[in-house]
C-alpha cells in the first residue's frame, strides 16, 4: 500500500495551550518501502505513525493510503510500539493468537497462522511461555509477531527497540531486516538513532524540531 501525506497539519491541547506538532508535512511512502523517520523529541515523529494508523486526524491537509483518505484504524496497518504491551497472562502463543481470535479466525487456522509468525521471529522454543519468562528482546519479537500474523498491508515501528541493550537491538535489526526481505510489507520506522535508520531504511526522512516539517531525505 502507498502512503500519502498532503500538506499535513496538526495541533493537540496541551495545559489549555495549543502546540502545533506538525506543519505543512509532505511525503509519499511506495508500496514495499522501508522508510525510516529521524528527528529531535517531541517533532511529531510518533504523531505521524498516529495520523497512518488512524488513530489522529489532522487538523488540515490528507492523509491517503492506498489512494483513499485515511478515516480510522484497519488491520491493514497495524503499529508495533515501543513496549511489548503483551497480555501477562497469556503465553507467546496465545497472545500472537488474539488478534485473529478477536477476528473470528477459527481454532486451527489460527492456530498454524501464530506459529508461523512465531517461527519467523525465531521463537518457536518459547510458545507456551508467558512474557515474564522472556528477555526484552524476546517480548519484542513476539510483539512483532502479534503484528505480522495479521498480514498487515503496512507495518508502523514506534521506536520499537528504543527499550533494549545495543546488542540485542543490533541482532533484532537485522532479523527486522530479514522478515522485511521475506515478506516485502511497506514499513514505517520511528528512532532517535541514526546508525538504525541508515542501517535498516530504503529512505531516511529528517524532521524538523517542533512544529515538525520534513527537513530532508537521504
Amino acid at each position: 500500500m502507498r502512503v500519502v501525506f498532503r500538506r499535513v497539519h496538526k495541533t493537540f491541547v496541551q495545559k489549555g495551550q495549543r502546540v502545533q506538532a506538525l506543519s505543512d508535512v509532505n511525503f509519499t511512502i511506495e508500496e514495499g518501502e522501508f522508510i525510516c523517520v529521524i528527528g529531535p523529541s517531541g517533532c511529531g515523529k510518533s504523531t505521524l505513525i498516529g495520523l497512518i494508523a488512524g488513530l489522529e486526524f489532522p487538523d488540515s491537509g490528507e492523509v491517503y493510503v492506498d489512494s483513499k483518505t485515511v478515516e480510522g484504524p484497519s488491520p491493514d496497518r497495524i503499529v508495533v510500539f515501543q513496549e511489548a504491551a503483551l497480555f501477562p497472562w497469556l503465553t507467546v502463543l496465545e497472545n500472537v493468537e488474539f488478534g485473529l481470535k478477536i477476528a473470528g479466525v477459527p481454532g486451527k487456522e489460527r492456530r498454524e497462522r501464530a506459529i508461523e509468525a512465531i517461527k519467523l521471529v525465531h521463537l518457536s522454543r518459547f510458545v507456551h511461555a508467558h512474557p515474564h519468562e522472556l528477555s526484552g528482546g524476546m517480548r519484542q519479537r513476539a510483539a512483532i509477531a502479534r503484528a505480522l500474523v495479521m498480514d498487515p498491508k503496512i507495518l508502523l515501528m514506534d521506536e520499537p527497540f528504543a527499550a533494549l541493550d545495543a546488542q540485542t537491538r543490533q541482532m533484532l535489526q537485522v532479523e527486522l531486516q530479514e522478515i522485511w526481505q521475506k515478506t516485502r510489507k511497506t514499513v514505517l520506522f520511528v528512532t532517535h538513532n541514526v546508525r538504525e535508520a541508515t542501517f535498516l531504511a530504503d529512505r531516511v526522512l529528517e524532521i524538523s524540531a517542533r512544529p515538525g516539517t520534513i527537513k530532508r531525505e537521504y
